[in-house]
């Protein structure tokens, strides 16, 4: 089994050779002799100038990795956030996303203004053509809020910024949406559980990853770590359930999301047969990971019973999720 360092190279390495196959580039004899000297980290010197005037410092020129994003046409877009403490390892996640085989026509970042990221590391982002957005910090939700806000006709994929995604993730994703339009798409999901009481059991005591689902259904449960498909007609219920979820849910935004999407009848479909389970590295760290606390802690549980009190789900949620609305 290969290792997470090895699966970063071949991450990187797929991606540098995707950026020069995309981009078409053809360099001529003057261009090949610039990277030449570039590479070797020489400087001409003024008789050779004179010999052959051509400049050979690098220019730095835009490659387009994407599609240009048309207004005219429903798009697919990828949304992510990030920290100004775990942006300085977001790179191999960025690569597996520039080299998906079902190309994004737009890759947006949104990071939370006034806060502190290298400067380097924001040019290197850039280099990969993905677009960087400064917004307020919302926590986990400035992954999907801005984008539901901004690009409202357009398909949207979520994902976390931990994890190296199978190339065939958007691909997977897209072609389950065009099979159920209608419902939230994911490549890992849950299936809620309920005791003889017809409560919900503990978070951690769901099934987990579960994979029998054939089509959508409203016990199941999308978690964003694999990547999450929402059609233009969800996302705009979703915001108009986005009011108070700073108060009722700020750190756990696949539970706020569920509420949402149950408040206004909308299933979740399982992908089958997902490259999650296949390919994907999961980067994440104890120390640095939301779902750790969440989880371990029973923060999610806390979470579940103040949205089910929210959304007036408190003694029928069992009822609306098994009953099918």
């Amino acid at each position: 089994m290969k290792s997470i360092d090895e699966k970063i190279a071949e991450a990187e390495a797929e991606w540098r050779s995707y950026r020069y196959r995309y981009a078409g580039v053809r360099e001529s004899a003057g261009q090949l002799f610039r990277a030449v000297l570039r590479s070797a980290g020489k400087r001409m010197n003024c008789a050779v100038r004179n010999i052959c005037p051509v400049s050979i410092y690098p220019v730095r020129k835009r490659v387009k990795f994407h599609p240009s994003y048309d207004e005219t046409k429903v798009n697919l877009v990828v949304s992510l956030t990030s920290t100004d403490k775990r942006i300085k390892y977001i790179l191999p996640t960025l690569y597996s996303l520039v080299s998906q085989t079902r190309k994004p026509d737009l890759i947006v970042l949104w990071l939370g203004r006034n806060k502190a990221y290298p400067k380097g590391m924001l040019s290197k982002i850039r280099e990969t053509g993905i677009l960087i957005r400064f917004r307020e910090d919302l926590g986990p939700n400035t992954k999907y809020l801005y984008a539901f806000n901004e690009y409202d006709r357009d398909v949207i994929i979520t994902v976390d910024d931990d994890i190296i995604y199978h190339k065939d993730m958007t691909e997977e994703l897209y072609r389950a949406y065009l099979k159920h339009p209608e419902a939230v798409t994911a490549r890992r999901v849950h299936k809620i559980r309920f005791d003889r009481d017809r409560k919900p059991v503990r978070y951690k005591d769901w099934i987990w990853e579960y994979r029998d689902a054939v089509s959508p259904a409203h016990d199941l449960f999308a978690t964003g770590v694999g990547g999450v498909l929402y059609p233009p007609a969800v996302m705009s219920y979703i915001c108009r359930e986005s009011k108070d979820f700073l108060k009722v849910c700020p750190k756990a935004d696949d539970i706020w999301l569920k509420f949402c999407e149950l408040k206004n009848g909308i299933r979740v479909f399982a992908v089958p047969d997902a490259g999650f389970h296949k390919d994907s590295v999961n980067l994440r760290t104890l120390k640095t990971s939301l779902a750790e606390k969440n989880i371990d802690r029973g923060r999610n549980d806390r979470y579940l019973r103040s949205c089910s009190q929210y959304f007036g789900f408190k003694d029928d949620l069992c009822e609306r999720i098994l009953g099918e609305l």
